[in-house]
């Protein structure tokens, strides 16, 4: 199933050379974690990457389930590192389930639902 993608927020931290975006859907759509992370990794790579290199990526993707506690605290430690402005940047509180598809000490994707938006957030750092 194809989402609309209901908003993208990107932000840059140069303090400590972060990055982050954040993909949000509608939630009412029905899309699995692994959908949604393949249309918004496609979205936030596309023009940057070529498509086999996309692919592929996407490929190499882990999916593990996160307990609502761990996904909560892995949200709000990269929103602390790297913030994200607006009335419309993901707020952890409200998570009802998480999904981590890459973890290592630069990089973090995973993607997470609460009860009305399906979000997936891409943070990563060179420093």
């Amino acid at each position: 199933m194809v989402a609309t993608i209901r908003s993208h927020l990107s932000a840059y931290r140069s303090r400590n050379e972060s990055g982050i975006d954040c993909v949000a859907y509608p939630r009412e759509i029905g899309c699995s974690p692994e959908d949604i992370y393949r249309q918004a990794t496609r979205f936030l790579l596309t023009g940057y990457e070529r498509d086999a290199s996309i692919a592929a990526y996407i490929d190499q993707a882990n999916m593990r389930t996160c307990a609502p506690i761990a996904s909560r605290a892995l949200v709000a430690e990269c929103l602390a590192i790297t913030p994200l402005d607006g009335r419309l940047a993901p707020s952890p509180d409200h998570i009802s389930n998480g999904y981590m598809f890459r973890r290592e000490w630069n990089l973090v994707e995973c993607v997470w639902f609460t009860s009305t938006v399906a979000w997936c957030m891409s943070w990563g750092t060179t420093a």
